[in-house]
């Protein structure tokens, strides 16, 4: 897929200190989405991915940022 490959010494040093990574299934969750959905989103790069191994794993960030920039979308179609 398009999930980012990262070398677990990396991801410990950059990712990991002050930030939530999530499983599919907890970011389906979040975003109260289906698995097919999320995937369409990474598949597009609507929403960024990593993989750890063969485990997919989304940042909080990334999805804090897909929200916001579908919220300000609507926003702007508003004005």
């Amino acid at each position: 897929g398009k999930c980012a490959v990262v070398k677990r010494h990396r991801l410990r040093k950059h990712l990991m200190k002050d930030q939530q990574l999530y499983t599919i299934a907890q970011a389906c969750s979040k975003l109260a989405i289906s698995k097919a959905s999320l995937y369409r989103l990474i598949k597009n790069g609507e929403i960024p991915c990593i993989k750890i191994g063969s485990s997919s794993r989304i940042s909080e960030q990334a999805l804090e940022r897909f929200v916001s920039a579908r919220t300000q979308a609507v926003y702007d179609a508003w004005k």
